[in-house]
């Protein structure tokens, strides 16, 4: 049982914070403050017309969010939202499974 416990914890740790840095990677044009700091990004990607690079390039011009809208007038929104919902909820998953495995366990005693 405690092996069984250490390799759903680990797995779960593994699993977390693999698709927390794959997902950190991947960049859409409203991650930058402007089209010129996505087109420097999508450039040193090695971005062109025949590799769209993040897929910053929707026309395949060359040219990295060149229809995305940078409006100034407003302010920016805090960053108050989380993007890891689905690590969020496997995680507590495998934590309810691991709490019903150890309730089970002691109920078998």
């Amino acid at each position: 049982m405690k092996k069984l416990m250490a390799v759903l914890l680990t797995l779960s740790f593994a699993f977390m914070f693999g698709l927390h840095n794959a997902s950190a990677a991947d960049k859409d044009c409203g991650d930058f403050t402007s089209q010129a700091a996505a087109q420097q990004y999508f450039i040193s990607g090695g971005g062109s017309t025949s590799y769209n690079f993040n897929a910053l390039d929707h026309d395949h011009d060359g040219q990295a969010c060149e229809d995305y809208s940078y409006a100034s007038s407003g302010g920016t929104l805090p960053d108050t939202a989380t993007p890891y919902a689905t690590e969020i909820i496997i995680g507590l998953s495998l934590v309810a499974l691991g709490f019903v495995l150890v309730l089970r366990k002691r109920a078998v005693r």
